[in-house]
């Protein structure tokens, strides 16, 4: 069978841990072990799964229409999308193209219960994508009510000193007669 595989992560931390590779290998290791052929690899890194619009999900998208393979691989459904509605779009119009979708940690079938897992699935996983919000909205606002600095590109007209052993990071003014310099 022609296939193609979609993987997706969404924060740098999992691209420094490679977690796409392994996506990647997983997805790899199951064309072989199937003795499907893998015609398109569709890798979207450093995007959300709460967007629908991504560049290789879009191209995917596109690519079904013209039914360039028959099945796409995909490790998990929160890999698809992490919003239910946006999962049921996306496979709605891919099974509207006749290509089958295959989840590497559940094969679904096409049964009133298979539709209710993933359904649920797609819930959980929105739901965890709104906790891990959360979560990191409550410590960035723990760590501002501390003084410490929260976020990237200074503003303008400060500049950033960075955090040493005996001090935490913080904003410097510059002064209209200082020279600004990127550190």
């Amino acid at each position: 069978m022609r296939v193609a595989i979609y993987a997706r992560v969404s924060t740098e931390r999992q691209q420094k841990e490679q977690i796409i590779d392994s996506q990647i290998e997983q997805l790899e290791q199951y064309a072989k072990k199937k003795k499907h052929t893998i015609v398109k690899r569709y890798i979207d890194e450093g995007w959300s799964g709460g967007l629908l619009a991504r560049p290789a999900l879009d191209q995917l998208r596109d690519d079904c229409a013209k039914k360039e393979f028959e099945a796409v691989l995909i490790s998990c459904p929160d890999r698809l999308a992490r919003k239910y509605v946006y999962q049921e779009v996306v496979m709605e119009e891919i099974r509207k193209s006749e290509i089958e979708v295959i989840f590497l940690n559940r094969p679904i079938a096409d049964t009133p219960e298979d539709r209710m897992f993933l359904g649920i699935q797609g819930l959980v996983a929105e739901y965890e994508k709104e906790k891990i919000k959360e979560r990191c909205r409550r410590g960035k606002m723990h760590k501002a009510r501390k003084g410490v600095v929260v976020g990237g590109i200074p503003p303008y007209g400060y500049r950033y000193i960075r955090k040493t052993a005996e001090k935490d990071g913080y904003y410097y003014v510059m002064l209209a007669t200082q020279h600004m310099s990127l550190s």
